[in-house]
């Protein structure tokens, strides 16, 4: 068995988009799908063909107790190639994360048609979108 280092991480979204997710839970799919995506080019982009491991979970309310969905998770600090070998990750970029996360969970829901393209351009032409990713 070898240890593996790794990193928490959080990724949370606006005030503004956590409506759709209260009255229906199916769409939490698109946040674990958003955030896989998004770590998965992440470590492509410096460990071409690796794959990362990664476990994430939803919590649905903040601090004071308020309806926040957002994910929890723990992501390995490196991958294993495909011949086995591991290589660390190196410096994890938290800006890049939350602006990958935050296109594709935007790209989902505008698939779904809950959000137009000026609700898009609205929230990403923001100084503080409200998404946020932390490792």
């Amino acid at each position: 068995m070898q240890y593996v280092p790794f990193r928490h991480l959080v990724l949370s979204l606006p005030k503004r988009l956590r409506a759709f997710l209260r009255y229906d839970r199916r769409l939490l799919s698109v946040l674990f799908t958003a955030a896989w995506q998004s770590i998965k080019e992440l470590f492509d982009a410096v460990l071409p063909g690796a794959t990362p491991g990664l476990v994430l979970c939803v919590q649905s309310h903040g601090d004071s107790l308020n309806f926040n969905p957002h994910l929890h998770g723990i992501a390995t600090d490196g991958a294993f190639l495909p011949d086995g070998t591991w290589c660390p990750l190196g410096v994890a970029d938290s800006e890049k994360l939350q602006t990958l996360f935050m296109h594709r969970v935007l790209t989902a829901l505008k698939q779904k048609e809950l959000i137009d393209d000026a609700v898009i351009e609205q929230l990403v032409s923001q100084t503080h979108s409200g998404f946020s990713a932390w490792w």
